[in-house]
């Protein structure tokens, strides 16, 4: 692949496929498979396609100091954590994606990955840039969490994002005076069955 692999992949029972997202190339070679959405076959183990949203990323870490540092290393704009595959209202299926970028991504399933929508929600970029660890959803929304740690235009807090356009539902920044307002870690959502 030539890029690493930070979580769990997804799978996906209806059409037989291990979905995983990938990190920077960490070196000077371009891959079409780093900082993307990989499809994978999940008997055989082939890769069915790659969904990449951030070409050239080759980002090192001690970089510029360190003697591997690439010419034009990138951003560091990690998928860092698992895609989830969730069914929008018209019945279609789409994979959220949240980069380091500070970006989420509905992506296509069927249709090797292509964009469906994109929302950026931070500045990323970085250590502790952006969208790290991981999403949640239930129904049609999905929750995000963006870091954005000691980014001056940052917007470090949790987000609501509809799944089926990737429009915000609401937003709700990091506590002021609270200490570091880097909103880094997983989030969680339960699903429940409302009561009539």
């Amino acid at each position: 692949l030539g890029a690493g692999i930070w979580s769990a992949p997804t799978i996906d029972e209806k059409r037989k496929r291990i979905y995983v997202g990938t990190g920077n190339s960490y070196t000077g070679i371009d891959v079409p498979t780093s900082d993307a959405i990989l499809a994978f076959d999940l008997e055989t183990g082939s890769l069915l396609w790659s969904a990449q949203v951030t070409p050239k990323d080759n980002w090192v870490p001690g970089c510029p100091k360190s003697a591997v540092c690439p010419e034009n290393p990138g951003d560091d704009f990690d998928f860092g954590s698992s895609p989830v595959l969730r069914t929008m209202r018209n019945g279609k299926d789409v994979l959220l994606a949240g980069q380091k970028s500070g970006t989420i991504y509905g992506l296509d399933p069927d249709n090797r990955g292509k964009v469906l929508w994109r929302t950026s929600l931070g500045v990323g970029a970085g250590m502790l840039g952006g969208i790290g660890w991981g999403l949640a959803a239930e129904a049609q929304t999905v929750y995000v969490a963006v870091a954005d740690y000691n980014k001056p235009n940052g917007s470090p807090g949790l987000y609501a994002i509809n799944i089926n356009d990737g429009s915000k539902i609401w937003s709700t920044p990091a506590p002021k005076d609270a200490g570091n307002p880097a909103q880094a870690s997983a989030v969680t959502a339960k699903i429940g069955r409302a009561h009539v």
